[in-house]
Parts: C-alpha cells; structure tokens; sequence
C-alpha cells in the first residue's frame, strides 16, 4: 500500500472512516445491519458484534496514538490480549464492556509504567522465534507446477535446513532472497538504537492500517480468536524489526533507514496474510511459549528511545 510505505497522505484512521461511510452507502434500501461473522476472543469464548467494535474500536486508537513509540504500543497491545484472556464477556452488556475498555485502556498504560526490567528472551524463545523468523521471510514466489515427488522431498529438507540455522545464532543466515547478505544469525542481534522517526511513522501506519482492516483474527486471519491474532501480529511485527537488521548489515550499517523498513514490510507482510503454517498445529504450540516472552521480543528488536 503507498499510503503506508510512502508515509504521505492523510491519517489512516481517516481513510477507515471513509471506506465504513462506502460500505453503508452500498447497503441495500431499507437494510438495518449486515450480519457480522463470529469472531472470538479466545478459542472457546465467542464474542458478540457489539463486544468486538468496542474493542476493535480501541485497538485502532490506542496503536494510532503518537504519545507512545511503536513498541510501546506493541507492549500495550500484549497486556491487552492477556487481560482480555481472562474476561468472561458473556456476562458483560454493553455498557459493562465499555467501562472494562476504558480501564484497561489507561490501566494498562500504568501497568507499562509500572514494570520491572523486561528480561531478555530466553535461549529457548530464540530458537522458536528462529522459525517464525523462516515462517514470515520465506519467499512468497510459488514454485512451478508439476514438481515430481522427489523435488518435493528435497524442497522440505531443505526448509527444515534453513529453519534449523535460522534458530541458531552460530549459523549462517539463509539465502531466503538474492539480495540478502553473507552474515551470521548472531551479527543480526546487536543493538541498532532506538528506531528513527521516519521508520517509527511507517511502522505506525503498517500497524493501523492491519488493525483497522481487522487483518489480526478472524476469517481475515485464519480465523484466529482476537487474544491469539493480536499475539502473531506482534511476532510480525518483531519479525519486521529483525528483518530491517538484514539490509542496513547488507550495506555495512548499524542505524537502520526507512529502505530497510520498506524491504522488512514487504517481505514479512506478504507471508504474515498467507503463509498456511502460522495456522497449522505446531504455531500452536510455538504461540503458548512464546506469549510470555513477547515484552521481552518487542525490547529487543524494536527498540524505544
């Protein structure tokens, strides 16, 4: 999308009130609502339509506020979807729904504040970060047809390979794209500082324009409930941050440029929307580990000032 990539326009929220204005106006004479398909806030919780524009409504106004650095909108975003985790919303009403909200709206900005040192993620977390990692950069360019069984074979062997390095910070970085350089998994954790303004603005309206598209659960999103699509599109986002390492090391940089936000976003965002196995069982289990060192992840690849 130029609008997020150029970072010139008006406000994406803007542009999300505009296409509702459309929709409404493309409803039939005489229609009062459309149906809203199912969406749920954990696996087995359903979530009514009225429960879900009240917290799809605040997501889009609390990742669109300039008070706060992308990461720690990203960290809001994680104790929201641990807190919403324990909510029962089928005793709420709508009134109810909107007071919660707006206290974890605030609370949580105090409970941020209020934090301890965020630990560094543990050598485990890396290793399963390291297939994420594979998972969100592998190339979006489908392979040929008629591919015999053998060539099938190898080409698993293969992912397995670059997905094994990608977890180990001695090894060689996979030649997943042609322009990516000979380095070490390890040469792409230094710290890069904090991120500059131009790439923080991008990274901004990347994140609003997902969270106003409903582009995080749901039948947009594997169907995802919302706690879990809002913990995989952080791991995107982090995965952005890492990626972004990769072509300022290209050109022997340590400060990151808007170039590098452009390369991270196209890679990761095309396989963040299609690549099947963020929806396979073992994301599943990738998922209940690594929720818990997500503080850590946002720390440590999308650093604030």
């Amino acid at each position: 999308c130029p609008a997020v990539c150029e970072n010139e326009g008006v406000e994406l929220t803007t542009h999300y009130k505009g296409v509702g204005e459309t929709l409404r106006q493309m409803l039939p004479q005489g229609a009062d609502a459309v149906a809203a398909v199912p969406v749920n806030v954990t696996e087995k919780q359903l979530l009514s339509d009225v429960h879900f524009e009240i917290i799809h409504s605040t997501l889009i106004r609390m990742v669109g506020s300039n008070a706060l650095s992308i990461g720690q909108r990203l960290r809001w975003v994680v104790l929201l979807a641990d807190h919403l985790e324990k909510v029962n919303f089928e005793n709420l009403d709508e009134q109810e729904c909107q007071g919660l909200i707006k206290l974890f709206e605030g609370g949580l900005l105090a409970e941020m504040q209020q934090m301890a040192e965020i630990p560094a993620p543990s050598a485990r977390a890396r290793k399963l970060l390291g297939q994420i990692f594979y998972i969100l950069c592998q190339s979006t360019i489908p392979a040929g047809g008629g591919i015999s069984p053998l060539k099938q074979l190898g080409n698993r062997l293969k992912t397995l390979q670059d997905m094994q390095q990608m977890s180990r910070l001695a090894a060689s970085l996979p030649q997943l794209h042609p322009d990516w350089p000979q380095v070490t998994m390890g040469e792409l954790e230094g710290s890069t500082g904090p991120l500059p303004p131009e790439v923080e603005a991008m990274l901004e309206r990347y994140l609003v324009a997902r969270i106003a598209g409903g582009l995080y659960c749901g039948p947009n999103f594997y169907h995802y409930p919302i706690v879990d699509g809002l913990r995989v599109l952080v791991l995107g986002m982090v995965t952005i941050g890492w990626a972004m390492r990769i072509y300022a090391r290209k050109d022997g940089r340590d400060e990151l440029t808007l170039s590098d936000a452009h390369q991270a976003v196209i890679i990761v965002d095309g396989n963040l929307g299609y690549a099947p196995a963020l929806a396979q069982g073992p994301a599943a289990l990738r998922l209940s580990y690594l929720k818990d060192h997500l503080q850590g992840l946002i720390r440590q690849y999308l650093p604030e000032a």
